[in-house]
């Protein structure tokens, strides 16, 4: 008779249920269990040892799982995870829900009472809720309404709940004297069956130790046949996120194993590629796996550095034959290792909210990054391979080619935001998620949880040594673009010369950057290259107008920026990658996929209020005078800046009532309004006083650049709308209407004598203008704009006339042509008069009309326009006379 192991509780089910819970057994064998267990045969053992569930035990059990599963990411405060397994467990209990109505479990009641106190603790404490992140605290409201919706629609288990918070002991008991029956039950097999159980339970002991009982017999051969076994799973559809880490365990074995360097590190580039692979479901890499992704690169680099007489091959691994090789070669792609870093960096920049503590730490790594590829360069520059050499220096352009650099020329750091911790953080409110959403996030989950994992520390970064990051960002910058368009493709120097245009934007040196964009007449084919040149193309433009803005020029602004900020703010984010825009019907999943994995990270981004607003300051500078100077002239005339005239006709005549200045674009208009009228300090003052002025590198002279240009562009407008009233004015005293030096007031005047925008000479002996051109009523303007409508009119009649003589000369046959001969034949002999009598209309109406017209009042050009008419009249009728009008022109 076999005797009772205390050690077989260990394996007795710790599921708790009820006496209808349990799994019955025949009264057959409960009456004579021994005469069947001994002496039985082996094919009978497997029969014997199968415990026999009813549907209630296999539901509670399942339940069990699900609520094991709840409690371990309760205590873990993972609520992402609980609301996850929380919708598992709802679907269960309706599966058993006839069940339930029979039979309820006790561990269930206790299970949901936990539960509901968990989330009220949570509540209760308000450090908890201020500390808790926005997303994590999405998930925690989820659950806390998914939960009390649970219970309150289900009067059974609300009713268990109360009666366990009434009496907890009672359902204590019950669940002891459910726990004892259900092991007493189980003992009657156990106690035949021991010793078998505790032989098999032996040798499998043994088997597992045999292993670590002989580890000499991993020999070099063995370990290579078990790393290609190891790599060919990957890539198959079996090749799970499980299974991943399981392979980093065994490479981590396998290198201990392994006493030859090059080998060594061959195997630590297969660890590398297999910590890649750990991203399954997820946009980027998890940071903690990213530290040691670049740890077993900087420990490769620095094996490599310290044996020069290892050889890097980055293509696959040899053949078993060239076991020499192996031994001193080491195989594996650093570049492509490198590469993938960066990237991987990048995305989880994009893919992090730039407003919280955890983007800043992030941003502390690019530093890291930045050495880790100064290493490489360093690498490839001892070996002499320049088409690597090349592929790194671009990425450390990535890194470079956006960053200002400090008073010492050095790059300049980022600095952590201080947070107020003291406010709290809004509720996030529960936003539904759609079905398949859902299932695939909870499939996903259930393959991660499948996993049993350690609770990894936060992982050091130990960077490369005798690594010094640049002291000369500019030369650095230089050096490195130099190397790509020596030894790099064609893309590779598109990107890299757009990023050095942008780096010498960014630090004031607008000509040079000007001068290498216009020699590479990249502007004419840009279209044609892909959206990530095209969307540097458009940062780099931008840069452009913001550093002629900070030079003063603002003809050359108002180039640049227009065509980004023309189609609105949400296009201007399309065309930087600086933010998503959805438009209905022009963009389907996988588009706006690829868009986001193109988006900049935010803390590259380009100011779009800054841009806004140098435009509008630049178009004020350029149209009010423009329009202060066309005034009384045709509507439809061109617009020196489009964006402005647009913002400024709406504000100016659309709006039934304009209010004080709300926002900086309003504030801009309402200064443009006041330098039309005259008032240049209140322009100047207006728009000196903005915040956003401080976003730019030298706020101070860029102010004393705006100043300097409102007050010459105010002198121009009131030059254009109140140089009519003077017969005669000093200089000096324009200087000092508009905070001018008398220079810069006399420059600006002969500027616009010389170009004949002013009608005015200079009185040299006095330092007077005298004004010649006549004071021009707007009665007289109106006259001048009919005149040119009717001379454009007239011009037109011709062109018509002209095009109907063709059509029927070749549609009209004889009759067309006999007809043209004899109108030909008429203007023959009257054509000297016509054209001359049309050559002085038409030098009447070329150049600048008004300034020619203002000396007549418009008089002369009317009086040419009906001579011009009658003339046309008369050479009609003799050409319509027939056969006898050359006689009668004759006797004429």
């Amino acid at each position: 008779m076999a005797t009772w192991d205390e050690s077989d509780n260990d394996s007795v089910d710790s599921n708790i249920y009820s006496g209808d819970e349990q799994g019955s057994i025949s009264s057959a064998e409960d009456d004579q269990p021994n005469k069947f267990m001994i002496g039985a045969d082996s094919g009978e053992e497997e029969e014997e040892k199968r415990i026999v569930k009813t549907a209630t035990e296999k539901r509670f059990q399942e339940m069990t799982k699900w609520v094991g599963k709840v409690q371990m990411a309760m205590k873990n405060d993972d609520w992402a995870v609980v609301e996850t397994e929380w919708d598992g467990l709802v679907k269960c209990v309706i599966k058993s829900k006839s069940l339930l109505e029979q039979n309820f479990p006790k561990f269930y009641a206790s299970f949901l009472v936990e539960l509901d106190d968990k989330i009220n603790d949570t509540l209760s404490n308000k450090e908890t809720m201020k500390a808790m992140k926005a997303k994590k605290a999405h998930f925690f409201n989820r659950i806390k309404l998914h939960f009390r919706k649970f219970y309150k629609e289900d009067k059974l288990t609300l009713d268990k709940m109360n009666q366990y918070r009434l009496d907890p002991d009672s359902f204590k008991e019950e669940l002891e004297d459910d726990e004892d029956d259900k092991k007493k039950d189980k003992n009657v097999f156990r106690k035949t069956s021991s010793e078998e159980n505790s032989d098999e339970e032996k040798s499998k002991k043994d088997k597992a130790k045999e292993p670590e009982e002989k580890p000499e017999e991993w020999t070099n051969e063995k370990i290579d046949k078990k790393v290609k076994q190891l790599l060919k799973e990957r890539g198959t559809k079996t090749y799970s996120t499980g299974l991943v880490y399981e392979h980093i365990k065994t490479f981590r074995f396998l290198l201990s194993k392994l006493t030859n360097l090059a080998r060594q590190l061959t195997l630590r580039f297969d660890i590398v590629n297999a910590l890649f692979d750990t991203n399954f479901g997820t946009s980027h890499l998890n940071t903690n796996t990213w530290k040691k992704v670049y740890n077993e690169i900087v420990v490769i680099l620095e094996a490599l550095f310290d044996n020069p007489n290892l050889k890097l091959i980055e293509t696959l691994q040899g053949e078993e034959s060239d076991a020499d090789k192996l031994n001193t070669t080491v195989y594996g792609h650093l570049l492509y290792s490198v590469e993938r870093l960066h990237d991987e960096y990048i995305r989880s920049l994009q893919n992090t909210d730039s407003h919280s503590t955890d983007f800043v730490v992030r941003l502390s790594h690019e530093r890291y990054m930045l050495i880790l590829l100064q290493a490489c360069g360093k690498y490839y520059q001892i070996n002499s391979e320049f088409k690597q050499m090349a592929g790194i220096a671009c990425r450390q352009l990535d890194c470079l080619y956006y960053k200002h650099e400090t008073s010492t020329g050095g790059i300049e750091e980022p600095t952590l935001i201080e947070t107020n911790d003291d406010e709290p953080e809004p509720e996030p409110e529960p936003e539904p998620v759609p079905e398949p959403e859902q299932k695939e996030q909870r499939e996903s989950d259930e393959e991660h949880k499948e996993v049993v994992k350690e609770v990894e520390k936060d992982v050091e970064l130990t960077p490369p040594k005798n690594v010094a990051i640049y002291i000369n960002l500019r030369e650095a910058v230089s050096n490195l673009t130099s190397l790509v368009y020596t030894h790099s493709q064609d893309e590779q120097k598109r990107r890299a010369m757009l990023q050095h245009v942008y780096h010498l934007a960014l630090h004031d040196q607008y000509m040079y950057a000007r001068d290498i964009l216009l020699m590479t007449h990249l502007q004419e084919k840009i279209h044609q290259a892909r959206v990530p040149d095209q969307i540097m193309f458009n940062r780099a433009m931008a840069q452009l107008g913001l550093a002629a803005f900070r030079m003063g020029r603002i003809e050359d602004t108002n180039n640049c920026l227009q065509d980004i900020i023309l189609g609105g703010r949400d296009k201007a984010k399309e065309l930087l990658a600086q933010g998503i825009t959805r438009y209905q019907g022009e963009k389907n999943a996988d588009q706006e996929k690829q868009e986001r994995s193109r988006q900049i990270p935010y803390h590259m981004h380009i100011n779009l209020d800054l841009i806004e607003s140098v435009l509008l300051v630049s178009g004020m500078l350029l149209e009010i005078p423009y329009l202060t100077q066309y005034r009384f002239r045709d509507s439809k005339r061109k617009a020196l800046s489009k964006h402005f005239r647009k913002s400024y006709d709406f504000y100016n005549e659309r709006q039934y009532f304009t209010g004080p200045p709300e926002n900086t674009k309003e504030s801009i208009l309402a200064s443009a309004k006041a330098m039309e009228k005259g008032d240049w300090k209140t322009a100047h003052d207006t728009i000196c006083a903005l915040e956003i002025w401080k976003l730019t590198p030298h706020p101070e002279s860029v102010l004393e650049i705006i100043g300097r240009l409102i007050k010459e562009q105010a002198l121009r407008t009131y030059l254009f709308l109140y140089g009519p009233c003077y017969e005669s004015i000093h200089v000096s005293h324009l200087a000092s209407m508009f905070d001018l030096s008398e220079t810069s007031a006399h420059a600006m005047v002969s500027s616009m004598i010389v170009s004949s925008e002013l009608q005015a000479s200079f009185d040299q002996p006095s330092g007077a203008i005298i004004f010649t051109s006549p004071n021009i009523q707007p009665l007289q303007y109106l006259a001048l704009n009919f005149a040119d409508k009717i001379n454009f009119l007239l011009e037109g009649t011709d062109q018509n006339e002209t095009r109907g003589g063709y059509e029927r000369r070749w549609k009209g046959g004889e009759e067309g042509r006999s007809e043209r001969q004899k109108e030909g034949f008429v203007r023959k002999e009257r054509g000297e008069r016509t054209e001359r009598v049309d050559r002085g209309d038409r030098g009447d109406r070329g150049g600048d009309r008004g300034e020619k017209r203002s000396f007549n009042y418009g008089g002369l050009s009317a009086r040419n326009i009906v001579t011009t008419s009658q003339e046309r009249q008369f050479t009609r009728k003799k050409a319509g006379a027939g056969a006898g009008g050359r006689g009668r022109q004759n006797k004429n």
